[in-house]
Parts: C-alpha cells; sequence; structure tokens
C-alpha cells in the first residue's frame, strides 16, 4: 500500500517535467539529431584542443627546441647581444623525413632558430642571482626563490598570451608557433642578466649605458627576428595593414625592453 501511493507520488511529480520535454522526447527523431548533432561538436571540440596541445607541447616538437650544442649557445648569446652585423636572418628550410612538409632546421643547424635552452638557463640563472643578491643585502628568505620564479613564470605566459591575442586581432595569418614567442620571450634574460652584475659591481652611469645599449640591440634583434613570420605574408597587399604589423612589431620590442627594467630594478 505505501510502496503504491510513493509511485504514484513520484510519477505525479515527474509528470510536468515529462509534459515540459514531450512524451515521446527520446524517441522523437528531431531530439535524436539534436543529440547526435551535440555530441559531433563535443568530439570535434576535442580533437581541436588535443591537436593543439599535441601542437604546442608534443614532446618532439619541444625536443627541437633544445637540440642544441655549445657552439650553437655561444654564437646564439653573441646574436642576442651584438646582432647589428648580422646579416641573413632567414630561418633554414628543410623537408620533414615524416610527413614531407616543409620545416625549419633545428637550432643546432641554424643559428636564426629560436631555442629553448638558452631562455630556460637564463631564467634560472636570474632567479639564483636575484637570490645571491638578496642574500648579500641580507634579505635573503627561502621563499625568494619561489616567488621570484612565479613572477618570471607569470611575465612569459602573460606575454605570449599577449602576443597571441595581438596576432588574432590584427589577423596575422602566419602560422605563430607558441614556443617560438616563448623562446623570443626567454632572450631577454641574458641582458638582464649581465646588467644585474654590473649594477651590483660598478657604477650607475656604466649600468644604465650598457642598459641602454643592450635594449637596443635587444630590440633590434626581436625586430629582425620576428618580422619572418609577420611581414613575409603573401595577404600584405594594403600599406595600412603592412603598417600595422610594422607597428605590432615595435610594440613587441618595446615591451621586452620595458619589462627587461623591472625585472632589472
Amino acid at each position: 500500500m505505501g510502496g503504491n501511493q510513493f509511485n504514484q507520488q513520484q510519477n505525479h511529480e515527474q509528470k510536468p517535467f515529462q509534459n515540459f520535454l514531450g512524451n515521446n522526447f527520446l524517441n522523437d527523431p528531431t531530439a535524436q539529431l539534436g543529440l547526435q548533432l551535440g555530441q559531433k561538436a563535443f568530439e570535434s571540440g576535442a580533437e581541436m584542443v588535443n591537436q593543439n596541445l599535441n601542437r604546442w607541447l608534443n614532446p618532439a616538437n619541444v625536443k627541437k627546441y633544445f637540440d642544441v650544442s655549445n657552439s650553437f649557445v655561444f654564437k646564439k648569446i653573441g646574436l642576442v647581444l651584438f646582432p647589428f652585423r648580422h646579416k641573413s636572418w632567414a630561418r633554414i628550410e628543410r623537408r620533414n623525413d615524416q610527413n614531407g612538409k616543409i620545416d625549419y632546421s633545428s637550432p643546432r643547424d641554424d643559428i636564426n632558430s629560436p631555442d629553448l635552452y638558452i631562455p630556460v638557463m637564463s631564467c634560472v640563472t636570474y632567479i639564483i642571482l636575484f637570490a645571491i643578491t638578496m642574500t648579500a643585502d641580507g634579505n635573503f628568505n627561502p621563499e625568494i626563490l619561489g616567488g621570484t620564479a612565479l613572477k618570471v613564470l607569470s611575465l612569459l605566459i602573460g606575454e605570449v598570451l599577449l602576443m597571441k591575442l595581438i596576432c588574432y586581432l590584427m589577423s596575422i595569418s602566419a602560422d605563430v608557433a607558441f614556443l617560438d614567442l616563448i623562446a623570443y620571450s626567454g632572450y631577454k634574460f641574458i641582458g638582464v642578466i649581465v646588467v644585474s652584475i654590473l649594477k651590483k659591481t660598478t657604477s650607475k652611469f656604466l649600468t644604465y649605458l650598457v642598459y641602454a645599449y643592450v635594449s637596443i640591440a635587444l630590440g633590434f634583434f626581436l625586430l629582425r627576428s620576428l618580422k619572418y613570420f609577420v611581414l613575409t605574408d603573401q595577404s600584405l597587399s594594403a600599406n595600412t595593414q603592412r603598417k600595422n604589423k610594422i607597428h605590432f612589431l615595435f610594440f613587441i620590442a618595446l615591451m621586452e625592453i620595458v619589462i627587461s627594467w623591472f625585472l632589472i630594478v
């Protein structure tokens, strides 16, 4: 008796919901088509996310950015600090043996290729140098390492996301690799380290003079390096569009210089 009353009450509560959807909602061809379309849209979105993650964080792609040699490291650091006499900035193209598509050579074989070894080591060196400086001033705290690392990581991610957003807003159709932008953002730490060392060992005048030089060198290096995927777009038919993309290059260079200043002070 009590069970029948409970079932009747449950059916009575479910009835408004069934009336809202329709008694034969699940058997309705339109409803089934909607469910199928929703499932396909979800699968397509998941596939797109996986493809982007594989493109950005694919171990094979990441490994290529660390394919460096000792000579490349020294030459690349010299190129970042003294870029004015460098002649050719075009990257070397090669055919991928796996898919047959045109790809770029690894950093080991191309001085113009961006790498992640130097940016990573430069970031780590900057964090350690900052901790040593705080120790010399008598203000060392173990939390400084973590706080500095978090600040550096947040800066890099913020810079790259801003670059990607500007590329999207300005309709830069070239495929700008996420890891390439991280690499170019990390090269500024080379000059930051040099100026940070001079800041503690020499006069302010010499420190500011060196900072001015490394800033100009960094800006020149970024302008010439980033030019290959911004201004080589074949769709640049309008002068206004070309000017906007040149302004984008100068904005990126200026942003890196300003961030370098805040990392030094």
